[in-house]
């Protein structure tokens, strides 16, 4: 993984790289070939349509040693491989080389066979030279016939008046520079294009590492780490937008995971909890039962100044206190199926609010409320989700020993749904224990300095959260130490008649 992507990514832009840039090399070392053969080409016709016009008075007098020095002379000065003049039968009458005098060229041979085989043969130029590459060696041959004239009619060695061509000149210029400049070009290309491969699989690479195969990398190890449990693991930040929204969808998808993960054990706790309870609550009320029975029996014999009468309170007040534990237990254990019916979230606040607002534990607080008018109903049993709001707002106020301000707010949100916030200015829940505050038994008033006396038996938000699970909805809880706690209460909303779900 840490070396495919890079490694098969950068060998195949090197391999389309390669074929592309040997292809253009072969176009481009093809015509400059063809441009370069083309010059020598015309070089070597204008040599002998400069040879025709400097020896042509030689040629006249049939002066042949004087033709074959000026011949030699030439051919040394223009870097030329051979110079000759053949009769009109093909016979050469006079070459830079002597050993060549004699030679007789066949109609089919090269620079011939062109010119016999039509009237203007595929090498013809304009002046009637005929340009031969030769196939035995790197030769370039231009033939220009000698034709008839005034002059040569004239002559010494006269001509029939009715003979058109006297005889041809013949010029061979070597192809060996040529293929020199083209091996050099080749060369030159060739390491051009394997530099540009280098350069490009080392970009492609580090451009692939960077890009590519880091991002990948980090979401295959949060992959595994998530497949392993660890579903507190993130995607570290992305340089590139589409990786980087990935890596956030990545850990969305962990969180809901999570989430999910921490109600189902939140979900099995609660029903092993009220198997529990509901065992211990039946156990535990008969005999509670005869406890407040007899001490209360005992109080209502003992006169105003028997020093047992406080000892009697005591027991009175602490078994009543373990029958509302009992009855706490029982109510949770129960677990009743709602009930449910249009319901106006805003009035079942508004009724636990007014259940709560004369205690003496809510005289220091103030209530700010911020609720949606508009607000759609939801389907709901509204005696259950006033127990949910009581448990939330008595919550709220003994987070704030010393008074403070609960803001309760509604408002429809997506889905649709409408959500419920109660936020308090307490203490705040340590991020610690935020994840356990919904277990039953667990309780935070010991942890924010309340007394044992008043200290909550760890019930009402585990209720609070079943009953709202029951409905079809969601609690969760921001919190921030010094500066309160702020629940969501969501639930699923009822579009109003004649509105559209």
């Amino acid at each position: 993984m840490k070396t495919g992507i890079a490694r098969h990514l950068s060998l195949g832009l090197a391999v389309v790289q390669l074929l592309a840039l040997g292809t253009v090399a072969v176009l481009v070392t093809a015509r400059l070939e063809r441009e370069l053969v083309s010059r020598v080409g015309d070089g070597a016709v204008e040599s002998a349509s400069a040879l025709e016009a400097v020896l042509r008075e030689d040629m006249v007098e049939n002066r042949r040693e004087a033709l074959r020095r000026g011949l030699d002379a030439v051919r040394r000065r223009v870097d030329l491989l051979a110079v000759r003049i053949l009769d009109h039968r093909g016979v050469v009458a006079v070459s830079s080389d002597p050993r060549e005098a004699g030679e007789i060229r066949p109609r089919d041979g090269p620079g011939c066979g062109s010119c016999h085989a039509a009237p203007i043969g595929p090498g013809r130029t304009a002046d009637g030279a005929i340009l031969t590459r030769m196939e035995s060696s790197r030769t370039l041959r231009a033939v220009k016939p000698i034709l008839n004239g005034p002059g040569c009619v004239a002559g010494c060695h006269a001509h029939r008046s009715d003979q058109s061509v006297l005889g041809f000149l013949e010029v061979d210029r070597s192809l060996v520079p040529v293929d020199r400049t083209i091996s050099k070009t080749r060369i030159v290309i060739a390491l051009i294009t394997l530099a540009a491969v280098v350069l490009t699989i080392l970009a492609s690479h580090l451009l692939v590492v960077r890009r590519i195969q880091r991002p990948v990398g980090d979401l295959v190890t949060a992959t595994e780490h998530v497949a392993a449990g660890d579903l507190t693991w993130r995607v570290p930040p992305q340089r590139d937008p589409e990786f980087g929204r990935i890596g956030a969808a990545f850990d969305r998808m962990s969180e809901k995971i999570e989430e999910a993960q921490r109600q189902v054990i939140l979900t099995e706790k609660l029903a092993s909890a009220g198997k529990l309870a509901a065992g211990v609550a039946h156990e535990l009320n008969n005999p509670l039962t005869g406890i407040l029975a007899f001490a209360e029996d005992l109080r209502a014999h003992a006169g105003p100044d028997d020093p047992r009468r406080a000892d009697y309170d005591v027991i009175i007040h602490e078994t009543r206190r373990c029958g509302n534990i009992v009855h706490d237990l029982l109510d949770f254990a129960r677990q009743e199926a709602p009930e449910r019916r249009e319901t106006d979230l805003n009035q079942v606040i508004a009724r636990a609010i007014a259940l709560v607002e004369h205690q003496a534990a809510f005289h220091l607080v103030r209530f700010a409320l911020e609720l949606d008018p508009r607000l759609p109903p939801v389907l709901a049993d509204p005696g259950q989700i006033q127990q949910v709001f009581l448990n939330l707002i008595t919550n709220a106020a003994d987070a704030m020993q010393n008074g403070g301000t609960i803001a309760i707010a509604t408002r429809a949100v997506e889905g649709p749904a409408v959500e419920a916030s109660v936020a308090d200015t307490g203490t705040g829940i340590p991020e610690a224990i935020r994840h356990r505050i919904f277990e039953p038994f667990f309780s935070t008033k010991r942890q924010n300095g309340s007394s044992e006396h008043q200290s909550g038996q760890g019930l009402g938000l585990a209720v609070s959260w079943s009953i709202v699970e029951r409905h079809g909805g969601r609690i969760s809880v921001e919190s921030a130490v010094g500066r309160g706690t702020t629940f969501f209460v969501r639930f699923p909303a009822r579009p109003r008649k004649g509105e559209a779900p």
